[in-house]
């Protein structure tokens, strides 16, 4: 029986090492990745650890973000069900709870203007609609990610009476 090897002797010991190290900055990286705070030597050096934070396909977020809306009747504000008026036919969730949504005033006023009209068809008649945004940090390493210590701002208030011009897209 032949000892077949695809590594030559005098390579196997260097090569190890190699792929130790090479585990090592990997785990480092990982370690990294949703850290609030680098220690001093990586933090003069950031780049040092680019590979933990590459964004390939998911942003690396530390904060949950969620978008809230409430409407008014008269003179009474009422939380929205925004997941059971919009329902999401996507694994990732609704459009709108994207990082990226709340930034384009074009994207929130079209969902204002189709939530005033979705709520119509459904025989309420509101004045008013209002969004905000609620962000709370991430904790790393435990399931429940329950809010804790949210950060809210308001995004935009809607009149209903008023029109915006809805994307007049295909449905396939």
């Amino acid at each position: 029986m032949s000892k077949a090897r695809t590594t030559s002797e005098r390579l196997q010991v260097p090569g190890l090492l190699a792929m130790g190290l090479l585990a090592a900055y990997f785990f480092l990286c990982f370690v990294m990745a949703l850290e609030e705070e680098y220690p001093p030597l990586i933090a003069e050096h950031p780049y040092s650890v680019w590979l933990g934070n590459w964004q390939m396909f998911t942003l690396l977020d530390r904060r949950h973000v969620m978008l809230e809306g409430q409407v008014r009747t008269g003179d009474q504000w009422e939380e929205i069900a925004l997941e059971s008026l919009f329902p999401t036919r996507w694994e990732s969730g609704p459009r709108y709870g994207r990082r990226s949504f709340p930034e384009d005033v074009d994207r929130m006023y079209v969902l204002a203007q189709a939530t005033c009209r979705r709520l119509a068809a459904a025989g309420s008649s509101p004045d008013e609609v209002r969004f905000r945004q609620i962000r709370w940090a991430k904790v790393v390493g435990q399931s429940d990610q329950s809010i804790q210590d949210p950060e809210g701002r308001g995004l935009i208030s809607w009149r209903c009476s008023e029109e915006y011009a809805l994307p007049g897209g295909v449905r396939l």
